[in-house]
């Protein structure tokens, strides 16, 4: 119906909200956010399409560092999809609110919203939504000083993620078991996993994906005392974030928290100057 008449409510907010995904990913935060905000308005009052553009709104809030905003739009994400029975949209919902509130200090909470969206995932054989659940809960274990743990779903999450059509979430598995294996003293086997990631990085062109692989990619050349190398890569992974900065919008002025999950770039730059 779309393909011959975008004019309605239901074809313009599914459109609006498709773009708000693609601005998302490239890092244009503000104008993914007045997307998705006009494509929810526009789904209010529409049976089989209310709630569309609020699930990418509680991650574009995670991303500009307003984690309370982010928590209310992915609970009435998730309270919307199981109302409609929407099971492929509740696990990425509550798969996103998991890195929420494990921000937010709730690890009980985010480990069973992992839970149940890796549940989802499996049964809907979506192997790409059960990896990202499974990189997002090695983040927990990692917090938690579980190694162990987190390195087992690393490595599960990437077996999945060779039968994924897109290769873009291995980015996140990759940089993170690199991190693990360099700081354990398995230098190059991190490096190889960094320079993995970063190939993936550069093609998709995500200023999210590239501060990440940067900044492990840096520290495999502080491992390698390769100091040089380190700093252009931080460097780099700075300029990055910045540009992320830029384009979230509203951060400062509104008291939301965008760098502490990113200071580890600018502390280790210092470190090597």
């Amino acid at each position: 119906r779309c393909l011959s008449d975008w004019s309605s409510d239901v074809c313009s907010s599914d459109l609006l909200n498709n773009i708000c995904a693609a601005q998302m990913v490239l890092g244009n935060l503000r104008q993914a956010a007045a997307d998705c905000e006009e494509a929810f308005r526009l789904s209010r009052g529409i049976p089989d399409a209310v709630g569309v553009g609020i699930g990418n709104l509680g991650p574009i809030m995670a991303q500009q560092g307003n984690y309370s905003a982010a928590r209310d739009y992915l609970e009435e994400s998730i309270r919307l999809n199981e109302a409609q029975h929407d099971l492929p949209h509740l696990a990425g919902a509550l798969g996103n609110i998991g890195p929420v509130y494990r921000y937010l200090g709730e690890t009980t909470k985010a480990l069973a919203a992992y839970g149940r969206a890796m549940a989802l995932a499996r049964e809907a054989h979506d192997t790409g939504g059960e990896a990202m659940a499974l990189f997002n809960r090695a983040s927990i274990y990692t917090n938690l000083s579980e190694t162990a743990k987190a390195v087992a779903d690393l490595r599960e999450g990437l077996r999945l993620q060779e039968h994924s059509e897109s290769s873009r979430e291995t980015v996140f598995g990759l940089t993170a078991l690199a991190n693990h294996e360099t700081s354990s003293g398995q230098v190059e086997e991190g490096c190889a996993h960094a320079a993995r990631a970063l190939t993936i990085a550069r093609r998709f062109q995500s200023r999210e994906l590239l501060r990440l692989s940067l900044a492990a990619q840096g520290t495999c050349e502080m491992h390698r005392d390769d100091l040089p190398k380190a700093k252009a890569e931080f460097e780099e992974a700075i300029q990055q974030i910045e540009s992320i900065r830029e384009a979230a919008g509203g951060a400062g002025e509104e008291g939301q928290d965008f760098y502490p999950d990113k200071m580890a770039s600018y502390v280790t730059l210092m470190s090597v100057l």
